[in-house]
């Protein structure tokens, strides 16, 4: 009886950890994603570029955006006159370079709990 009593304590401690453990991978996989979209960011003033963002939803989902309001016209494209303006689509390249950051964060993740001790 003794083995499932510390079988017990440890999957409870495990619970902390799991839920320390994923708050810190939501918080690395938003930075870095962020840090991509920056990186595909064309910069003048570099106001655009500095109000990239992450945020960790309480649905344990994080979203990356700007709160800069020509943001979508600059990502997207826009018309000028009677011309259009190519989107630098900074938000979708970072994107094509999800899969690398999340395997990569996922085996951290694995390696950083311990749900037996």
């Amino acid at each position: 009886m003794l083995e499932l009593d510390d079988l017990i304590r440890s999957l409870n401690a495990s619970q902390a950890t799991i839920g320390r453990e994923k708050q810190a991978l939501l918080n690395r996989v938003g930075n870095q994603m962020a840090d991509k979209v920056k990186a595909n960011t064309p910069v003048d003033t570099g106001q655009l570029r500095d109000s990239i963002h992450h945020t960790v939803n309480s649905n344990d989902s994080v979203t990356i955006g700007s709160d800069v309001k020509y943001a979508p016209y600059v990502d997207k494209g826009h018309a000028r006159g009677d011309s259009f303006v190519p989107g630098r689509h900074m938000f979708d390249k970072a994107m094509l370079q999800a899969d690398a950051v999340l395997d990569a964060e996922a085996q951290r993740f694995i390696n950083n709990i311990n749900l037996l001790g």
